[in-house]
């Protein structure tokens, strides 16, 4: 486990010299990129190692240091490495599923100019993600965090000469600054009251303790560390970032939605767990956002045109029955749900990545069709990947991570209504990905050959995508082994599992019919039916505009912001400051004006100047 630091080198070495081959161009574009799957690669390798070398280590955890990093009161803040279950399984997640987007990225990005700054800003934040998962005090996690926010507004504004993208980018950042500055307020508060900021030693003095339990400045705490995990994960009323951030790269789109920035906020919660284990009031809280973040983005998802924008709003949903586990303290069930969705998400958008390429960059479902018999493998992916996403029984991973979130939901001691929201997001899942799958791959085939273009199919193209179709089944079960990352510590009902199995299929089975009968049966006259959008035409935009949330936040941030702006220049201290300014510029140009070179003209001057002097002597004298 020494070598542990190599993995982080790695990356590391990568993004300096993508980074200078952007501006010094010391090597061939195609040989940069490949180069930093090759960095990327042998860091996968090495967690592989890491991991397995930890398997046979008798304790618990291993702390790895590597220097003393900085000082408060004299207390030195040591830059280590936390190693254990959970740090090793989202290290190996974070590289090996970077790994296979850097790959297919070589394809994807060929004939782009700059892949050099897009491999940098890759690497550069699967570097920031694992400095996030392997750090063992929270200081350490905060300089994680603010890279991945930091690399996520680069690589979303990476077509930087559009504005659209630059508005998405900075929205993203500012919506994700806000959690940011909750989780600095935690990270003063934890210092402030128990003197260290050390993961271990806050575990080794909270876990268990009786004394703090229900605590006011435990829930002031853990209300701040949930502030900063809902902004980053896009969780209510924080989620509107996420769907316009879909103007980046599409490979860029998977690893911020699979693999970083998205599930940052899940780890977080999830390596604190002891701390929030001990405030049940902000654990129900957990638990009303996730739920309504399951609703509204479920139906949002229904209406969107934009398949990038659906599996965004599907990011957002999944990420909710994340937080609904953490909710009921089913840490494990929300760790393997990470690391599902993170394989079958990433396959979606690398499919949806071929199909809009293959489709001369279009991106509007209702302009696609009959897509199967030109894309075969991209079909094949997304019928893997929405299998899993649909929790398909026994044959997909996604059938056991999402089973494992509704058993625990429903053996929480807080309410049956939380399972019903739960199952309200299945169908909702199950209807908005087939409506999606019926436009793209069936139907009338929109593309003639003018308009679709067959790329040249390489490795880099189906080795991610095959690699990613077969972890999206049960062979992902028969490697990550879910009951080892926590400790159960929830009632799990294995006598009525199978009961609640049928209903969850029978449920996602229904939304899947009805997406069929409602899109594929006649989906060109449903379109045209001009009295369907007509009576749903306010239902739609509600949800097409992502109920209006942004509005809100124009109303109640935007509009006051730029009203006190407005006012603060119509200031009168300002006013006299200006004017003072104003007439020292009025001189300037009268002194500049004054000053020419004739002669004749400084002699008129001196006679004016004689003229003036002995009217003001006369007039006196008179007076």
């Amino acid at each position: 486990m020494n070598y542990i630091y190599l993995t982080i080198l790695m990356p590391c070495i990568s993004f300096f010299i993508t980074f200078f081959n952007n501006s010094q161009k010391l090597f061939i574009k195609k040989l940069c990129s490949y180069l930093s799957v090759i960095f990327i690669f042998f860091a996968f390798l090495n967690s592989i190692y890491i991991s397995i070398k930890f398997f046979y280590y008798p304790s618990h955890f291993f702390i790895y240091n590597l220097w003393n990093w900085i000082g408060i009161n004299n207390s030195p803040i040591q830059f280590n490495f936390f190693i254990d279950k959970l740090s090793l399984i989202m290290l190996v997640m974070v590289t090996g599923i970077g790994f296979l987007i850097q790959l297919f990225s070589c394809w994807y990005m060929k004939k782009e100019k700059c892949q050099s700054r897009f491999f940098s800003l890759m690497s550069l934040f699967i570097v920031s993600m694992m400095l996030l998962v392997l750090a063992d005090n929270l200081i350490l996690i905060y300089l994680g965090w603010e890279l991945v926010g930091l690399c996520s507004y680069l690589l979303i504004s990476f077509y930087y000469k559009i504005n659209i993208n630059c508005t998405a980018a900075k929205k993203a950042f500012l919506m994700t600054k806000i959690g940011d500055i909750f989780l600095f307020f935690s990270i003063i508060i934890i210092y402030n009251v128990f003197h260290t900021l050390s993961i271990h030693s806050l575990f080794t003095i909270l876990n268990g303790s009786d004394s703090f339990f229900n605590s006011k400045i435990l829930e002031v705490i853990t209300f701040f560390l949930l502030i900063g995990s809902i902004a980053k994960s896009a969780q209510f009323p924080f989620q509107t970032w996420l769907s316009d951030a879909m103007v980046g790269p599409t490979p860029a789109s998977a690893l911020i939605h699979a693999a970083t920035m998205v599930i940052s906020g899940v780890y977080l919660i999830s390596r604190t767990n002891f701390i929030f284990s001990l405030t049940p009031d902000i654990l129900f809280l957990i638990s009303c956002i996730s739920c309504f973040t399951i609703l509204i983005s479920g139906l949002s998802a229904l209406v969107q045109h934009d398949i990038k924008k659906i599996l965004a709003y599907s990011t957002i949903s999944q990420v909710g029955y994340m937080f609904l586990a953490l909710g009921s303290q089913s840490w494990n069930a929300a760790i393997f749900h990470v690391v599902v969705h993170a394989i079958f998400k990433s396959l979606l958008f690398l499919s949806t990545s071929a199909v809009i390429l293959k489709s001369n960059l279009e991106q509007n479902i209702f302009k696609m069709g009959g897509l199967r018999k030109k894309i075969p493998l991209v079909y094949i992916s997304f019928i893997f990947g929405i299998s899993s996403l649909l929790s398909l029984p026994i044959i997909t991973a996604g059938f056991y991570s999402k089973e494992s979130i509704l058993i625990s939901v429903l053996g929480n001691n807080f309410t049956i209504i939380f399972f019903v929201f739960s199952l309200l997001g299945v169908f909702l899942t199950s209807m908005y990905t087939s409506r999606l799958f019926l436009f793209v791959f069936y139907g009338k085939n929109f593309f003639k050959n003018k308009n679709f273009i067959n790329y040249k199919i390489e490795f880099a193209y189906y080795f991610p995508l095959i690699i990613l179709n077969m972890l999206s089944t049960f062979i992902l079960i028969l490697i990550f082994n879910k009951n080892n990352v926590f400790p159960i510590n929830y009632f799990y009902l294995n006598h009525k599992k199978i009961i609640f199995e049928l209903i969850s299929f029978l449920i996602s089975s229904s939304g899947c019919l009805c997406s069929y009968y409602i899109w594929n049966i006649d989906k060109n006259n449903f379109i045209k039916k001009q009295y369907i959008k007509n009576f749903f035409h306010f239902i739609v935009n509600f949800l097409l505009k992502g109920w209006y949330f942004d509005k809100l936040y124009n109303l109640i941030f935007i509009f006051p912001h730029n009203f006190i702006l407005r006012l603060i220049n119509k200031d009168p201290i300002d006013k006299k400051l200006n004017l003072l300014k104003y007439n020292f510029q009025y001189l300037n140009k009268f002194m500049i004006k004054i000053e020419f070179s004739y002669l004749r003209k400084y002699f008129l001057i001196f006679i004016l100047s004689i003229i003036i002097f002995l009217s003001v002597c006369i007039i006196t004298i008179i007076i």
